[in-house]
C-alpha cells in the first residue's frame, strides 16, 4: 500500500487517523477499530453497518423471491380457469 494514501486515511467511524499493522491489517488507536487490508486495498467498512446491509438485501431477495412464487402461483391458476373456461362448452356438448 502506498505511504501517501496512509496520511489522509481515516476511521470511518471516528474519524481519526489509523495505523498500519503488518500490511494486513489498519487499526485505529482512538476507537481499537481493525480494518482489512486484501489485495493491497484497504477495507474500510463498519461492520454493524455492513451487517444491516446485508440483513436489507436478504429482505429484499426474500421478498422479491416472493413475489415471484406468488405472479408464478396466479399465472397458473389463470392458465387452469382459461383452460377449463375453455373446455367446459365443449364438455357440455359431449
Amino acid at each position: 500500500m502506498v505511504i501517501e494514501l496512509l496520511k489522509i486515511l481515516a476511521c470511518p467511524k471516528c474519524r481519526s487517523p489509523v495505523e498500519v499493522k503488518n500490511m494486513e491489517k489498519i487499526v485505529c488507536p482512538t476507537c481499537s477499530s481493525t480494518y482489512n487490508i486484501i489485495d493491497d486495498i484497504p477495507v474500510l467498512l463498519i461492520h454493524e453497518k455492513l451487517t444491516d446491509f446485508k440483513r436489507k438485501e436478504s429482505e429484499f431477495h426474500s421478498k422479491i423471491a416472493k413475489e415471484a412464487d406468488d405472479a408464478h402461483h396466479l399465472n397458473s391458476l389463470r392458465v387452469k380457469y382459461l383452460h377449463d373456461d375453455f373446455l367446459d362448452p365443449i364438455r357440455k356438448r359431449l
